[in-house]
C-alpha cells in the first residue's frame, strides 16, 4: 500500500492546529482576566499622575511595581503555550505514526 504523504501531512497539521485552537481561549481569557485585574489600578495611577496628585518618581515606582507583577503573572501563560505546542506536537507525531501503522497493517 502507497502511503499518501500528502494526506498524512495535512491530517497532521490538522491535529495539532486542533490542539492548539483548543487551547486558544484558555489561554485567551486568563490574559483577559489578568489584564481585567489589573487595569483599575493602573487607570487610578494614570489620572493620578495627570491630575498631578502623584509625581513623576512616584508613577514610575508604581508602574514598575505592577510591571513585575505581572511579568510573574504573564509567566503562567508561558507555561500554557509551552504545554499546548507539545500536545500539537506529539499530535502531530502519533498521526504520522498512525498512517504508518494502518500501511503496514495493509501488507499483513
Amino acid at each position: 500500500m502507497a502511503l499518501d504523504w500528502q494526506a498524512v501531512l495535512q491530517d497532521a497539521t490538522s491535529a495539532a492546529l486542533g490542539v492548539v485552537q483548543s487551547k486558544t481561549p484558555e489561554i485567551r481569557d486568563y490574559l483577559r482576566q489578568t489584564a481585567d485585574a489589573h487595569f483599575e489600578a493602573l487607570r487610578s495611577y494614570g489620572e493620578a499622575r495627570i491630575t498631578d496628585q502623584i509625581d513623576q518618581q512616584t508613577f514610575d515606582s508604581l508602574m514598575d511595581d505592577e510591571k513585575i507583577v505581572l511579568h510573574a503573572e504573564f509567566m503562567a501563560v508561558s507555561i500554557m503555550v509551552k504545554a499546548a505546542a507539545q500536545k500539537a506536537a506529539n499530535a502531530f507525531v502519533n498521526s504520522i505514526m498512525n498512517a504508518v501503522k494502518v500501511a503496514l497493517l495493509a501488507l499483513v
